[in-house]
């Protein structure tokens, strides 16, 4: 299973102006983020920003990945990225630049 870190920000132009449309649109996105992490489809949510943030999902491929947080749009745009373990991540570094010190 892949490891996926989502960047997540508000689309302004998308939501509502009247205040108590806003708070409905925020209360449902905030009950689509606590049941995500119940359930388990989200690993984590964090915050960066009042309109912005990142969670960690585990899927088996990107595909699910983006399909997990679909939801969430048009209210928000996401950025879905796969992450490599650290370990792994580490070893591919290191042999490249070995490689390549050893090259010339």
């Amino acid at each position: 299973m892949a490891t996926y870190f989502v960047r997540w920000q508000a689309n302004p132009g998308n939501w509502p102006t009247d205040p108590k449309e806003v708070l409905a649109a925020w209360e449902a996105a905030c009950a689509g983020g606590d049941r995500a992490l119940a359930d388990g489809s989200f690993k984590e949510i964090r915050w960066f920003s009042p309109i912005s943030g990142y969670c960690i999902v585990e899927r088996d491929t990107k595909a699910e990945a983006m399909a997990t947080v679909a939801p969430f749009f048009p209210y928000f745009s996401q950025t879905v990225e796969e992450t490599a373990p650290w370990e792994e991540g580490r070893d591919a570094q290191l042999a490249a630049v070995r490689a390549s010190a050893n090259a010339g």
